[in-house]
């Protein structure tokens, strides 16, 4: 087996950045604490004509992203339709 040694260059672009949704900030008085929800639409969804699943995910600061993914992927191969995704954060106790 022969190796070479190579290298990796830095392309000039920064690139674009990849969003999976929007976080929000909800303050309840029932809890006396601020929630935080992520958000994650179907991709390319029109958000006024449409009506579209919700899947609710507690323990979202570590679930949210991959079930976006996936939500997003299933939804591309017709195997789910478009889902919204929100993952409700918990917070430390």
């Amino acid at each position: 087996m022969l190796a070479a040694p190579t290298s990796a260059f830095a392309q000039d672009s920064i690139g674009t950045p990849i969003t999976i949704g929007q976080s929000f900030r909800v303050p309840s008085k029932a809890l006396a604490e601020t929630r935080v929800f992520d958000v994650s639409l179907p991709s390319g969804c029109p958000l006024n004509t449409e009506r579209y699943p919700l899947l609710i995910l507690l323990d979202g600061q570590s679930l949210h992203e991959t079930t976006a993914a996936l939500a997003r992927f299933y939804a591309s191969t017709a195997m789910l339709p478009p889902t919204i995704v929100v993952g409700v954060r918990n917070t430390d106790r």
